[in-house]
C-alpha cells in the first residue's frame, strides 16, 4: 500500500479491501479491455466478453477494428505474437504487454491467454483515479 496512509491504519485496510474487491470483481482488470498497438500505434478495441470456461486462463474478447492498419495484422495468431504487437490497458493507460497469446474465434471474437493487470499496477491506477475523484472523504485525501 502507498506510503501516504501508513498513518491511517483504518483508512489503508478499508482501501485496500476494497482495491481487492475490485481487482476480482473486474476480472483482474480485464473488463475494462485493451487496444491492440501495431508499433506502437493503436488500431483496433479489444472488448472483454467472458472467461472462456472451456479452456483455462483464456478470455474472450471482441475485435473492433478502427485502422486500416489493422488489415496488416487481421486475425492471424502467429502475427498477434510478433514483437511489434502489443496490447495496452484501456484502464491502466501505460501498462502494456508485447506477445499476445491468441486463438481466433468466430465472428470477430479472439480467445487471449493470460492478459490481465497485476494487482500492483490496478492498485497504482485505482488509487490515482480515487485522488482525482470525490471518494476519498474530504479528511482523508492525500496531499
Amino acid at each position: 500500500m502507498p506510503s501516504i496512509f501508513k498513518k491511517r491504519p483504518d483508512f489503508e485496510r478499508r482501501l485496500a479491501n476494497q482495491v481487492e474487491e475490485e481487482h476480482v470483481r473486474t476480472d483482474h482488470g480485464r473488463v475494462f479491455g485493451w487496444w491492440l498497438r501495431l508499433r506502437g500505434k493503436p488500431i483496433a478495441e479489444l472488448n472483454f466478453r467472458r472467461w472462456d470456461s472451456d479452456a483455462q486462463f483464456w478470455h474472450e474478447y471482441f475485435v473492433v477494428p478502427f485502422s486500416a492498419e489493422f488489415a496488416e495484422v487481421g486475425f492471424d495468431a502467429d502475427r498477434w505474437a510478433q514483437k511489434d504487437i502489443s496490447v495496452e490497458s484501456r484502464y491502466a493507460v501505460g501498462y502494456i504487454q508485447e506477445g499476445v497469446l491468441m486463438a481466433p474465434r468466430e465472428n470477430s471474437i479472439v480467445s487471449i491467454r493470460a492478459l490481465s493487470l497485476p494487482k500492483e499496477v490496478f492498485e497504482r491506477t485505482f488509487v490515482a483515479l480515487l485522488r482525482e475523484s470525490s471518494a476519498f472523504p474530504k479528511n482523508e485525501k492525500p496531499a
